[in-house]
Order: C-alpha cells, then structure tokens, then sequence
C-alpha cells in the first residue's frame, strides 16, 4: 500500500421533508454545533468536508460535498437539477413525525428518478427524543429497519437503516461514513458487474 491515500469526491444529498433536522445533521458533521432555533433551509445548502475512512485495508480520503435541501413543497423544482450526478443521499426522517417518516419512499423516488444508482441510508434523526419525557408515538427501530428494507427490496440497492441525534451528536459521524462505505460497495458490485 502506498503511502497516500486515494481520494473520493462525493456528492452527497441531504432529503427528507422540512423540519427532520438535515441542516443540524450537516452542521454537527461540519463541528459547527446545535442549536434549537429553527431555520427554514432555502432551496439549498452547500458545505464541504473531508474525512479519511478505512476501507478493504486502505486508507481513503473522501472529500464529501453536501447539499441541504429544502423539504418544503415549494422547492421541488429545483431538486431534480440538485440530484442529478449525486453519489449518495441521506435520507431523514423525525422520528417524532410520523409523517416525515411516511414521505420517506417519495423522496427516495424522487431522487432515484434524478440521481441513478446512488447509495442511500435511511436516517431516523432527533433519536434523543426516546429518552424524552411526554413524547409518544414515536417510530420504532423496528419500523425505520423494516422500511429499509421494503425500500432496499423495491428500488434494488441496498439500504441501510440508522438513528442519530443531531442535537447529542450521536451516530453523526457514522451516518456519513455508512453512506461511504455504502458509496464503495454499490461502485465496486457495479464495476465487478461490468467487467
């Protein structure tokens, strides 16, 4: 193994419905912090981060370009042009929000039809919440698993499910290294398929 590390640029989509919590997700990984004002993402997002990930015995550098967009209805014209080229997507629901959780199939329709073969990881965000005092009716682990795979079986490419916390910053850091990995798995089945 050679002493540098091979470089991967990824363009990364964040997705999910307004309110999940994606532009906290992205400015906890950036190691900006949390804060509990809302502010309303419009029509997109841009920021920048490197992170050196091991993979099959070698170091990779990856160079992830995020994109928060905007789940307001209002924006939907501008995500086709967002999603085309895209590596991968993040994509979020609340688990406090049943209703985020329940779009999840459309957003990931959506962005199939723009992006191709991207990797994608189901994201159960706001995971602080289970520990919350007057919060019901939350989604189970066991149902983000089960959607995962009812969306890995429909769109044909494997999904992963995970929960975090923007707000602890639990699982951040892992959500976008599983979506890396997930990256170079579904790249490296492609290339073995094509050979």
């Amino acid at each position: 193994m050679s002493g540098r590390s091979k470089t991967i640029v990824l363009k990364i989509c964040l997705l999910g419905d307004g309110g999940t919590g994606k532009t906290s997700l992205r400015t906890r990984y950036l190691g900006e912090g949390f804060t509990t004002e809302y502010s309303e993402t419009i029509g997109a997002d841009f920021a920048l981060k490197f992170s050196k990930l091991q993979y099959k015995g070698e170091e990779r550098l990856i160079k992830h370009q995020i994109w928060d967009i905007a789940g307001q209805p209002r924006y939907t014209s501008v995500r086709s042009i967002l999603f085309d080229r895209s590596d991968g997507g993040l994509l979020l629901f609340d688990i406090s929000n049943r209703n985020s959780f329940d779009s999840a199939r459309d957003w990931l329709k959506t962005y199939v039809q723009y992006a191709g073969v991207g990797a994608v990881c189901l994201i159960g965000n706001k995971k602080d919440l289970r520990e919350a005092k007057g919060v019901s009716n939350l989604v189970t682990v066991k149902e983000g698993e089960d959607m995962a795979k009812r969306l890995s079986e429909e769109f044909k490419r494997p999904i992963q499910y995970l929960e975090t916390s923007a707000k602890t910053g639990l699982n951040v850091d892992t959500a976008f290294e599983l979506l890396a990995k997930t990256y170079l798995e579904l790249t490296s089945k492609l290339q073995t398929a094509g050979a």
